[in-house]
């Protein structure tokens, strides 16, 4: 008995199982059945079916109170389920099977009668499409044969080379489909229709924005000349300084020179006068062509638009051509003088007076230069003034348009690109008539 004991306790021995180990068999709990054993055991205790399996699991607690069953017993039991349900089939079970084959018949002779009056319908809709189908088959051989003759027609047009007839062919030919083929082909025209009117409006656009980029790099290239053309003009304004600091000095040397020296010299500086007269009216008539060419209506231009810059210098540039041409009278006055009494000695004027004159002279050169830097720093932050505004207009542009078309703020820079060196040139000529006054001024006092 130890023995086998031992080996009903292994591990992993079928005895561990729930099945074996539980006073119940596959039948009874799994599938409802019944077998001689169950009810055996079942007898005398007054359990309705259905509560054997729990009144077994819960043996000796209820009122049913009974000693729980042992191992073996257990084990004996189902044994003995599963012999009798393995060996012989119960009549319950039977009786079961008949009852489930007569109600499967049942529901098969509903389903036969339900099919054939089913049939019966269908037999009178099946005709009903079969005269349909016939009928859809003529129309399409209808279609068919009007087809083939579209296409000859087609055929003969494109040997013809009649575009016009081509197109009414199309319109022919889309008209003539039914149903969902007229329909898809009238989306499939108007889809590619469509394509080409955005491809041919994508190629104006390219178009457009190509000509705004040559437009763009031609602007590009108009104010890279126009700064060359500024450094040429900076590097030839300082030579021209240079050159009339050095004439400045050449002067002054020569009047001290001619300071010292007596009266018989200064009648021979009447011809130099003469030709610096010359000269001044030669920048005055430049000038003033210069200022016809140029003119530009300032009056609708806002108040710090260079424009008003140049107005202001053709003023002071038009003052100082009228103080020159009184200069000029008084000089030609003082040459008739000095003509008619060469031969009268002029009384010489006092140390005094002439250290007085000479410092007055000093002062006007003076001046003149201060004047002269104080211009060439106003040119310098026009320039300055110049390049910040063309990039400011070109940010504006790009954040207005993205890479559109020239805008206002372009064109506005291009003109006071222009109007500054209109300013530029104006100042050279004034500074050109301011020196030739000067110089008028220093030989008509040599000449007194």
């Amino acid at each position: 008995m130890t023995e086998a004991r031992s080996t009903y306790v292994r591990r992993g021995s079928r005895l561990r199982n729930q099945f074996f180990l539980g006073i119940v068999c596959y039948n009874c709990a799994g599938i409802g059945h019944v077998s001689i054993e169950c009810t055996s055991r079942r007898q005398g205790f007054g359990i309705k079916n259905g509560q054997l399996r729990n009144y077994l699991m819960n043996a000796g607690s209820g009122r049913y109170i009974r000693r729980r069953w042992s191992f073996r017993e257990q084990r004996s039991y189902a044994i003995n389920c599963f012999k009798e349900i393995r060996n012989q089939k119960c009549q319950d079970i039977e009786m079961r099977q008949t009852e489930e084959l007569k109600q499967q018949n049942f529901n098969l002779l509903e389903k036969l009668q339900n099919s054939s009056e089913d049939n019966q319908s269908m037999g009178s809709t099946i005709e009903d499409l079969r005269k349909q189908l016939d009928k859809a088959d003529r129309q399409q051989s209808a279609l068919e044969i009007e087809l083939e003759i579209g296409r000859k027609e087609l055929d003969r047009i494109k040997n013809e080379g009649l575009r016009q007839e081509i197109d009414k062919g199309k319109l022919k030919y889309r008209d003539v489909a039914v149903g969902e083929d007229q329909s898809e082909r009238e989306e499939i025209y108007s889809a590619e229709m469509e394509r080409r009117k955005e491809t041919t409006e994508m190629k104006k656009r390219l178009k457009k924005l190509q000509m705004t980029v040559d437009e763009q790099d031609e602007v590009i290239k108009v104010f890279q000349e126009d700064d060359e053309f500024q450094q040429e003009e900076i590097n030839r304004l300082t030579e021209d300084k240079e050159g009339q600091r050095n004439m400045i000095e050449r002067l002054n040397d020569e009047l001290d020179a001619v300071s010292m020296a007596g009266v018989e010299e200064k009648p021979g500086r009447i011809y130099g006068v003469q030709m610096a007269n010359k000269e001044v009216q030669g920048t005055k008539s430049k000038m003033r062509a210069y200022q016809k060419d140029h003119e530009v209506d300032n009056q609708k231009l806002p108040p710090g638009h260079p424009c008003h810059l140049c107005k202001r210098v053709f003023a002071t540039a038009a003052y100082l051509s009228n103080h020159v041409e009184e200069h000029q009278n008084s000089t030609s006055i003082n040459i008739k003088k000095v003509k008619g009494i060469a031969a009268v000695k002029e009384t010489k004027r006092t140390e005094c007076e002439e250290k007085a004159y000479w410092k007055a002279m000093e002062k006007s050169v003076e001046k003149l230069q201060q004047k002269y830097r104080q211009q060439r720093i106003e040119e310098a932050g026009l320039a300055a003034g110049k390049k910040e505004k063309v990039r400011e207009n070109r940010k504006d542009e790009k954040e207005k348009n993205g890479i559109g078309e020239l805008g206002g703020g372009q064109q506005d820079v291009a003109k006071t690109c222009f109007l500054t060196e209109i300013g530029q040139q104006a100042l050279k000529c004034s500074l050109q008539i301011l020196w030739r006054a000067m110089v008028d001024l220093s030989t008509i006092c040599l000449v007194e």
